[in-house]
């Protein structure tokens, strides 16, 4: 596994890399990512590490001895973990403090769930088509994530964090139930599933469908999704 920096070429990305494409119902998604780190530090997450995101498409990626491709029994975006830097990308727009620092503190967090995983620049993967992170080398990354090595985490804001129940039924979906809205007669999609020990951390606690005699649906941060409170605990 490896960690994989990206910068957004744009000034406001949350929403855009939420629904995953152009379309406000995100029916045209084609790409995702783990982190999100914005100018002021602040950290987004949209995907747990446990599922893979779009975001290197089928670029080739070699760690350890062992390839990563489009025609490999595994691909690129199932063997890293990626984080998205919000800059312009157009050699002009700085990089902020609190973003590196919020950036080489994630760095150290991956490390400490998943052991010693390498960080590789977009570029270095996909040379012909990417450039970014522009005016960020890995030997700088690094050196930021020395540098938070002291520092806080990010700060949940209030969030509650969770962890799912192993084998139960944690399916993320975008209505609090199974049908919804009821009155649309439509069936809530349904976006991911959770393995037993993720972590997911939750803004607020909603009525819903009533499911094993219970009406409470968990929402998880950044709008990711909503899960039926029976499938977590509190961590």
């Amino acid at each position: 596994m490896a960690i994989v920096a990206h910068a957004t070429v744009g000034t406001n990305s949350i929403d855009f890399l939420r629904r995953g494409g152009d379309l406000p119902d995100g029916s045209d998604r084609r790409v995702s990512i783990h982190v999100l780190f914005d100018k002021a530090g602040k950290r987004y997450v949209y995907l747990p590490d446990s599922v893979g995101a779009n975001h290197v498409g089928f670029s080739t990626l070699t760690i350890n001895g062992q390839t990563f491709c489009r025609t490999c029994q595994i691909n690129a975006n199932q063997s890293t973990l990626g984080f998205e830097l919000e800059n312009l990308q157009d050699g002009q727009d700085p990089y902020t403090e609190a973003q590196l620092l919020s950036m080489g503190w994630q760095i150290n967090e991956w490390r400490r769930i998943h052991g010693p995983l390498p960080v590789v620049r977009h570029a270095d993967i996909d040379p012909t088509r990417r450039s970014d992170p522009t005016d960020l080398s890995v030997v700088q990354m690094e050196e930021w994530a020395r540098r938070a090595a002291g520092e806080q985490p990010p700060r949940n804001n209030g969030l509650q964090r969770f962890v799912v129940i192993p084998d139960s039924l944690a399916i993320v979906r975008e209505g609090p139930g199974t049908s919804f809205p009821e009155a649309l007669g439509g069936r809530s999609r349904n976006l991911t599933r959770l393995p037993g020990g993720t972590e997911v951390l939750v803004d607020r606690i909603v009525r819903g469908e009533e499911a094993f005699g219970d009406t409470r649906w968990a929402h998880l941060e950044n709008d990711i999704g909503f899960i039926h409170i029976l499938a977590l605990e509190r961590a």
